[in-house]
């Protein structure tokens, strides 16, 4: 699911998202994660994007019922910071943090990642995100790999995800994950 970006991100001069990822995947206590998708659509996608940051697109995994799968983008690293401190410092984490952390045995997996190249990130949102409550969510699939190379990426796999449409995205070193070549499957 993609999210628009909020009013002031401005569209950078690729039209997509986020030259810096974050890839958060949270492992939730048993049954709580329509819990934590309720308050995280009622409380907190709108707040966040109103400090600068972008969520680009939140996931139910489909293989464990227990775990939350989302992508938030930043500018760059100096607005991330900002953001960040402005959200987590602000009025609306302050007053449903205890709620959210209490659906959560472990928010540690957060992977910060970059497009390999400025053409590959997130497009744009086609249709506006519906106001939180209203709306089913998504039919769409999404599929991630999450691959541990030893290497940099190096230019093919950039051309192979370049034709084949896919936002490629790496950390300084290459690509990084707890859990090499694992593969999920998450309802957007």
């Amino acid at each position: 699911m993609y999210r628009p970006a909020p009013p002031g991100m401005g569209r950078q001069a690729s039209a997509t998202c986020c030259s810096v990822l974050e890839l958060r995947q949270y492992t939730l206590f048993p049954g709580r994660r329509d819990v934590l998708i309720e308050l995280f659509d009622r409380e907190f996608v709108e707040t966040q994007e109103a400090v600068g940051m972008r969520v680009v697109g939140q996931f139910r995994d489909l293989d464990d019922p227990d775990r939350f799968v989302w992508l938030r983008g930043f500018r760059d690293m100096a607005s991330r910071a900002a953001a960040l401190g402005a959200f987590y410092q602000g009025p609306v984490w302050q007053a449903h943090r205890d709620a959210a952390n209490a659906t959560m045995a472990d928010s540690s997996d957060v992977l910060l990642l970059r497009p390999l190249d400025p053409r590959s990130g997130f497009p744009p949102a086609e249709v506006p995100r519906p106001a939180a409550g209203r709306g089913e969510p998504p039919a769409s699939l999404v599929v991630a790999t999450v691959c541990d190379c030893a290497a940099p990426v190096g230019e093919e796999l950039r051309r192979v995800g370049s034709r084949a449409g896919i936002a490629i995205a790496t950390t300084s070193t290459g690509w990084r994950g707890r859990r090499p070549g694992s593969r999920r499957s998450c309802r957007s």
